[in-house]
């Protein structure tokens, strides 16, 4: 009976990935001008098309995605690959969010054959304690307080001592004078 009901489940899995690859490269759809502007600030270049295997929940899928170029900075990136969340990973976030969770429940080898045994996902334990020491920096970022600069930490007690010099320079005369007698 398992037989009969992983084998059609993969297939299903397979389709569906090819579906979905098929729809994100139909048309060079993310193909967004000849010049995007760069992190830099300046204009970036469109330089080529450039194929990617992404790990999904579906399973792999490849990517052609537009590959924009600044001349600047020397920089590259792919457009799409940071509206779908993919730009520093080989894995999509649900993907991710999948050996996570799988990770904090288990053995970095038990998670591996748990990914695979039931979601069909062949993710290798050194992946998978990659994925979990690198949410792991994500959270402790995320709970860590943004941190200002200290340039812009004088100027705002600067502006905070002249506010409260202010203030008290206001308060310092008599809001009620009397005349003096002399």
């Amino acid at each position: 009976m398992e037989a009969l009901e992983t084998a059609p489940r993969r297939c299903a899995l397979q389709l569906a990935a090819l579906a979905v690859q098929d729809r994100l490269n139909a048309a060079n759809s993310d193909w967004q001008g000849p010049r995007l502007p760069c992190t830099c600030g300046q204009p970036a270049r469109h330089a080529s098309r450039r194929a990617k295997t992404f790990i999904t929940t579906l399973g792999p899928l490849e990517l052609h995605r537009a590959y924009y170029h600044c001349a600047a900075c020397k920089a590259g990136f792919f457009p799409r690959d940071r509206s779908l969340g993919l730009e520093r990973s080989s894995r999509s976030p649900a993907t991710t969010r999948m050996v996570g969770t799988a990770a904090a429940c288990a053995s970095f080898a038990n998670a591996s054959e748990l990914l695979d045994d039931l979601a069909g996902l062949r993710v290798s334990p050194k992946q998978v304690e990659r994925v979990a020491e690198a949410l792991g920096r994500e959270i402790d970022a995320a709970k860590r307080p943004h941190r200002v600069p200290r340039y812009r930490r004088q100027r705002r007690a600067r502006e905070q001592e002249r506010a409260a010099g202010q203030a008290a320079g206001r308060f310092r005369q008599d809001p009620f004078p009397c005349p003096s007698q002399h």
